[in-house]
């Protein structure tokens, strides 16, 4: 070879770099590529996940720069105030100690120490974070007072909903909405019926729609943000905004005259969305909203001029649900109207909780649970129709509540429906007298609270707190619960 001239390699042909799965490139090892899941990761007790594309979604956003701006545009809208809007300082670092799933058992008591403060602070102070109207029979009137906006808004141009569709489309909505709108599907949907199946109204129901109408959207939006706010250490907005923005749209709405059927159910079914938000939050605007779900159905026409549809039916059902759980925390002559029914049983029980009776056929394997899940239910409505009857005659008596909670035991934790016995746990935590039956309680509804994050649970506790330390002074408790104004169920 010729002095200064270097061979040249051979050009290699181009092989294309076989690429296995996330887990072994991040330990930077070779996959052996086996499917679905890599021999090398099975060996290591890896959760392997394929050679697929891996999607970097994060709830449904797609990177760090996309949270970033949407959280940009959530508070960005959240830090708008209405007018007439003035919020306290340290309401969001006492917010953020409220929602806090305790640790230990001794936790309960600083966590209900500082939901008392709390709801002082609301109580006295000059901004409003919780309603303070009175409700009357008249829907208009409740609705010129339902604000602390002044300014008063044209009614909206359309009065049609628009059709249901199964997958909205995702760009009708912001991106911080569409989190807020899964929020509320994956966490709070699940919890308002007895099974969460693929009937789950809340869900297929409420959330197409949401999509499309901003009423029935700021309604979901409040109840999402509220218990959004119970999962996040930093307080960087007001959930207060947001609710005050789906009471101004009501207000818009205030005239059902104008509006056809399908309109009117638009209203109703906001109004529901806000009585859930209020079960969510605990907030003592409970009494209003529900009496205003009342006097919008009496305005449409009651349930026969809006039980057209799927929709309809959906809307009926849970109004006559939420009845009967409200009846006790609005008057004693109401809940021992409505409960005294399902003591007794009978059709118009079975119209008033039809959502074990349509479960209970809709899901078979599950009829023991539902059976213990309904005779529980009874017990606690005959245990309150007692008390109510006597009154501070009659003594408390600690056997129907060891009778409870015997039957309770019987179902296994994590059954399917027993979230929903948050509202007769709390009737009969009421009646109970004896120190061990009211730790139980306690453990009972805290494990209930550290599930579903649900506010109205802690207040519950506050309150049982109160009632079971003037035991002494006797005093009828059934008289004494509307006192609350917090829906616990």
């Amino acid at each position: 070879m010729p002095r200064g001239h270097q061979m040249v390699r051979a050009k290699r042909n181009y092989v294309p770099k076989v690429k296995g799965c996330f887990e072994c490139s991040q330990r930077r090892i070779d996959c052996d590529r086996t499917q679905p899941s890599c021999a090398k990761c099975v060996a290591k007790g890896l959760n392997c996940s394929g050679l697929g594309l891996r999607y970097r979604f994060v709830d449904d956003i797609t990177s760090s720069e996309g949270r970033r701006r949407a959280r940009e545009t959530l508070h960005q809208h959240l830090a708008s105030p209405l007018p007439s809007d003035v919020h306290q300082p340290g309401t969001k670092d006492a917010a953020a100690r409220i929602y806090a799933c305790p640790e230990s058992k001794s936790d309960i008591y600083a966590l209900l120490a500082d939901h008392e403060k709390m709801s002082m602070s609301r109580n006295t102070s000059n901004g409003r974070t919780d309603l303070s109207f009175p409700s009357t029979s008249p829907i208009q009137s409740d609705w010129a007072q339902v604000s602390s906006s002044t300014s008063s808004s044209p009614l909206p141009g359309s009065h049609h909903e628009p059709d249901l569709i199964a997958t909205p489309p995702s760009d009708l909505v912001a991106a911080w909405q569409q989190y807020c709108l899964l929020h509320f599907s994956n966490h709070i949907a699940a919890e308002l019926v007895v099974i969460d199946d693929h009937q789950n109204g809340w869900r297929y129901l409420i959330l197409p729609i949401a999509h499309h109408d901003e009423l029935v959207r700021e309604a979901v939006l409040s109840a999402s943000v509220f218990h959004f706010c119970a999962t996040v250490e930093e307080k960087v907005f007001d959930p207060n905004i947001i609710y005050n923005n789906a009471i101004r749209g009501l207000r818009q709405r205030q005239n059902l005259d104008a509006y056809d059927t399908s309109g009117k159910q638009t209203v109703l079914l906001a109004l529901l969305v806000l009585l859930a938000t209020v079960i969510v939050n605990g907030s003592s605007d409970f009494p209003t909203v529900f009496n205003l779900l009342e006097a919008a159905l009496t305005a449409s026409g009651g349930e026969a001029a809006v039980e057209a549809g799927e929709l309809g039916v959906f809307l009926v059902r849970q109004i006559r649900k939420f009845r009967g759980y409200a009846a006790p925390f609005l008057s004693q002559e109401r809940g021992v109207t409505r409960l005294s029914l399902t003591a007794s049983g009978g059709q118009e029980a079975a119209d008033g909780w039809d959502c074990f009776k349509s479960y209970h056929a809709l899901h078979p394997e599950y009829n023991q649970q539902m059976s213990l899940i309904y005779d529980l239910n009874q017990q606690a409505c005959d245990i309150y129709v007692t008390r109510a009857s006597t009154g501070l005659n009659g003594l408390p008596s600690s056997e129907p509540v060891a009778k409870f909670i015997r039957t309770l035991e019987m179902l296994p934790p994590s059954s399917p429906g027993e979230h929903i016995l948050v509202f007769a746990i709390f009737i009969v935590a009421s009646e109970s007298a004896l120190r061990e039956h009211q730790q139980y309680f306690t453990n009972v509804l805290l494990r209930h609270y550290q599930r579903n994050g649900f506010a109205n649970i802690l207040t519950a506790l506050q309150y049982l707190k109160r009632s079971w330390n003037k035991q002494g002074t006797m005093q009828d408790w059934t008289e004494r619960l509307p006192q609350m104004q917090v829906l616990v169920v």
